[in-house]
């Protein structure tokens, strides 16, 4: 088996809320994606932050990988470049504390 075919199972068996796999997947996956968020963030904290979020978001939305559309690495990395994304502007734009005084 190869290293997409891999990755499309452990994917797969996540979908099923299999935890082994979820652990498995993260394992083979996690240092790539942390590759993507520093290539974005550019600090490590940051993209790590961004990995984390985005390994939570592979987890919730599992079931709606289709491998018949792209491979599980593809699908990831896109997930892992809108968390650092995420994480970036979160950090440039922060909200405005407004202040509303209630009598």
């Amino acid at each position: 088996m190869g290293e997409t075919s891999d990755l499309n199972t452990l994917l797969l068996a996540t979908a099923k809320a299999d935890r082994t796999a979820f652990r498995a997947l993260y394992s083979a996956s996690a240092p790539k994606l942390l590759g993507v968020a520093m290539r974005i963030c550019g600090e490590k904290a940051i993209a790590e932050d961004a990995v984390q979020d985005a390994f939570v978001e592979i987890w919730r939305k599992a079931k709606s990988f289709d491998p018949a559309r792209g491979n599980a690495a593809g699908w990831m990395s896109v997930i892992a470049r809108n968390r650092a994304i995420d994480q970036i502007r979160r950090r440039i734009f922060k909200p405005r504390q407004v202040g509303i005084v209630l009598q």
